[in-house]
C-alpha cells in the first residue's frame, strides 16, 4: 500500500467533509454527503492487501471520530467492521461494477450513521421526538453519498492513485 497516497486521499476527503459539505447541502434538513465513509468503502473495495484495507478503514473512522460530536470510537469500529465485510464480500462480488459500489456505499452509509444515532440516543446525548424523520434524513444522506461514489471511484481507478502493493 502506498501510505503517501492514502494520506493525501484522507486529507482531501477530510477537507471536503469539513469545508464544502455545508455549501452542497440539500433540502431543509441540510443533507450532506459523508466523504470519509465514502473513501473508506471505496478503499476497502480497491486496496490490494486485506490488512492494509482494514487499517485504512479504521484510520478513516478514527479521523471521522475526531471531527464529529459522536462518542469516540463509533465511526472507527463501524468503518472497520464495514471494511471487514467488504473485504470478505469482494472475493465473491464483481467490484468494478458501478452499481455494486453505489449499492454498498448506500447500505454502509445508512448502517454506520444509524449506529451513531442509536449510540447517541442510548447515551442520552440526543433527544429525538421523531426518529422516522432522523432516519429519513440519514437515508437521503446515504443516497447523496452513494451518488458521489462513481465520481470518486473513477478518481481512485487512475494509475497514480492505485492502492495496490
Amino acid at each position: 500500500m502506498k501510505w503517501l497516497t492514502f494520506t493525501i486521499l484522507a486529507a482531501i476527503m477530510l477537507t471536503l467533509q469539513l469545508s464544502i459539505s455545508s455549501f452542497i447541502a440539500l433540502g431543509p434538513q441540510q443533507v450532506v454527503p459523508d466523504f470519509l465513509i465514502l473513501a473508506a468503502i471505496l478503499i476497502a473495495f480497491r486496496a490490494g492487501s486485506d490488512d492494509d484495507a482494514l487499517l485504512q478503514c479504521w484510520l478513516l473512522g478514527l479521523v471521522h471520530d475526531l471531527t464529529s460530536i459522536t462518542p469516540f470510537g463509533i465511526y472507527s469500529v463501524s468503518l472497520a467492521l464495514a471494511g471487514v465485510f467488504i473485504i470478505v464480500m469482494r472475493k465473491w462480488l464483481y467490484v468494478q461494477n458501478v452499481f455494486m459500489i453505489v449499492f454498498w456505499t448506500l447500505l454502509f452509509t445508512v448502517i454506520v450513521e444509524h449506529a451513531a444515532v442509536v449510540v447517541l440516543l442510548l447515551r442520552g446525548q440526543m433527544e429525538v421526538t421523531n426518529f422516522a424523520g432522523v432516519s429519513r434524513t440519514i437515508w437521503f444522506s446515504g443516497a447523496y453519498t452513494a451518488a458521489m461514489a462513481p465520481y470518486l471511484q473513477v478518481f481512485i481507478k487512475q494509475p497514480k492513485w492505485t492502492f495496490n502493493n
